[in-house]
């Protein structure tokens, strides 16, 4: 049974992945199968049975996740008109899900950026906050907080980024970890910093729940697995 509506998992370890390639239908693993990576594809798999987890309470029986052709995922089931969305990087992978409205997320590691690189992501007053903070771990998470923000709002759009310049989105931030995009859209936008390594944001319609993320390892996930399979998550 889901616990919240935001999943953080993390990635790091083994699991059998032809336990998974046997119950899942064939169009999600091969979503999960077309990464050539091992640690993508767990990160991609992650992402999935979090989905799957939060969508249970809604969605009975579990429907099959589908994609639109720029890849975001949907579900098609009697009653549901919620929302979910997906993202991962490196040993994280995380799931936002809303009952109502529509909603995007997006996760990064915290990693140095080039100034060529923040120029073309970021919009003018962007820019300038990015250039005038001198600690130079702060402007590598401000940067990445810039950049999760605009993912977000371009996932729940559904479109693609190649659809949208990055910089043609401008974020005012505030302390709280909400952000306000300008000019003003009847959006709602929040971030973390998750375990000092990664930022996180999140773009709602409609309002974000109060409660905050869970986070939990991949085994933890997997646990929830028996109630919504004959079979036990472990192949036994």
């Amino acid at each position: 049974m889901s616990r919240g509506w935001l999943y953080v998992i993390r990635t790091r370890g083994e699991i059998d992945e032809e336990f998974f390639r046997s119950i899942l239908p064939r169009q999600e693993w091969a979503g999960v199968w077309r990464y050539k990576n091992r640690q993508d594809r767990l990160n991609s798999l992650a992402g999935l049975l979090a989905a799957k987890v939060m969508l249970a309470p809604y969605c009975r029986p579990l429907p099959a996740i589908q994609r639109t052709a720029f890849g975001r995922p949907y579900v098609e089931a009697p009653g549901w008109s919620g929302d979910f969305s997906l993202a991962h990087s490196d040993g994280l992978a995380v799931c936002a899900l809303l009952p109502a409205g529509r909603v995007g997320v997006d996760v990064e590691r915290i990693r140095p950026i080039d100034p060529e690189t923040a120029r073309y992501c970021l919009a003018d007053a962007e820019w300038r906050l990015w250039k005038e903070e001198q600690d130079s771990r702060l402007r590598q998470e401000l940067f990445h907080r810039y950049w999760t923000l605009k993912e977000a709002c371009i996932k729940l759009q559904g479109t693609g980024m190649g659809q949208i310049a990055p910089d043609s989105l401008r974020f005012e931030l505030h302390d709280d970890g909400s952000a306000a995009l300008h000019p003003p859209a009847p959006l709602w936008f929040r971030s973390w910093r998750i375990e000092d390594e990664y930022a996180l944001s999140v773009c709602a319609t409609g309002g974000l729940p109060g409660q905050p993320y869970v986070i939990m390892d991949m085994e933890e996930l997997i646990g929830e697995f028996p109630e919504l399979y004959p079979r036990s998550a472990k192949g036994k």
